[in-house]
């Protein structure tokens, strides 16, 4: 799960857009955790809505991150234009953009060392792979 995570920030960087990154990477790691993962419907349900939840809040946010997204120079534009007298740049803006910062190092973190068990419908579901249920067998 950590991993899909870097790869969603990985992925997010390297299309410059969250919608893209969405819609790229949700389908790969869906697809890959229904061939390898072996577990009852209610799981599978749990941990399909834990995955698209993790890509989605780490394409949105993630992408506020990154400063070549196209977000940050959109935001800029608009504050130029309604602020004219104060200069704005696009480092002010990711510099200062505290809830991303926090959301997606949060999320890899509690991931990778998992303290996310402790949060409420966040917790991974009890799943085997497919090669581990064989190899028990």
């Amino acid at each position: 799960m950590g991993w899909c995570g870097i790869l969603c920030v990985v992925g997010n960087a390297a299309l410059s857009d969250e919608s893209a990154e969405i819609a790229t990477f949700s389908p790969i790691v869906r697809g890959i955790v229904e061939e390898n993962v072996e577990a009852t419907e209610e799981e599978h349900y749990r941990l399909r809505t834990r995955l698209a939840t993790f890509t989605d809040a780490l394409g949105v946010y993630g992408s506020e991150m990154i400063p070549w997204h196209c977000f940050p120079v959109f935001y800029l534009a608009i504050a130029s234009a309604v602020f004219p007298i104060v200069d704005i740049s696009v480092w002010d803006i990711i510099r200062n953009n505290w809830m991303s910062m926090i959301s997606v190092v949060s999320i890899l973190v509690l991931t990778f060392t998992g303290l996310d068990r402790f949060i409420p419908l966040f917790r991974l579901p009890d799943v085997k792979l497919k090669k581990e249920a064989k190899a028990a067998k």
